[in-house]
């Protein structure tokens, strides 16, 4: 099992973060891990341990700074009160923190990270590769 470890990162507005990442640092290929709208749980950081045995960088970001949602009402409302910026000064920061000469990175996400991938390809093509 490669090293794993509670990255806190801070977007340009000041927003402060915390994401598991793992992997070898020189991997030339990375992916970011976005949950779904239940927040960061064991399965995105066991997806991202996954990763990393095949040779990735693997970031699985948290959006909520650990809130855990306590049912599918609760889900739903946090996940539309996080506010569209602070996802997307968030995934952009993850972004930048996953580049490297000659990396290639992917995005993925399910539900609501599916959704978040689809936004963080368009959104930063030049930073996002599959």
């Amino acid at each position: 099992m490669r090293r794993s470890f509670i990255m806190e990162l801070t977007t340009p507005k000041g927003e402060v973060f915390h994401n598991y990442i793992v992997g070898p640092e020189n991997a030339t290929k990375a992916v970011l891990i976005i949950h779904d709208w239940w927040g960061l749980l064991d399965y995105n950081r066991e997806w991202a341990d996954q990763f990393a045995q095949l040779g990735y960088r693997a970031m699985a970001i948290d959006l909520y700074n650990g809130y855990h949602p306590v049912d599918a009402f609760d889900a739903g409302e946090h996940m539309r009160r996080i506010g569209i910026d602070t996802v997307y000064n968030k995934l952009q920061t993850a972004l930048m923190t996953l580049q490297a000469p000659n990396r290639k990175v992917a995005v993925l996400g399910w539900s609501f990270g599916g959704l978040q991938a689809q936004h963080a390809a368009l959104r930063y093509p030049d930073m996002v590769n599959a």
